[in-house]
């Protein structure tokens, strides 16, 4: 049982691994664009 539990977490924290390198890449990708603007230049 403590062997299932322990492959359980290892999956679990390289997804999260994955997951985070996937999100980093979809920010790189969305900055780039010309037509981002930060939320700060929409206020008055």
């Amino acid at each position: 049982m403590v062997v299932f539990v322990e492959i359980l977490r290892a999956i679990a924290s390289v997804l999260l691994i994955f997951s985070a390198a996937f999100y980093l890449r979809h920010l790189e990708k969305t900055k780039n664009k010309e037509n981002f603007q930060p939320l700060n230049s929409q206020c008055p």
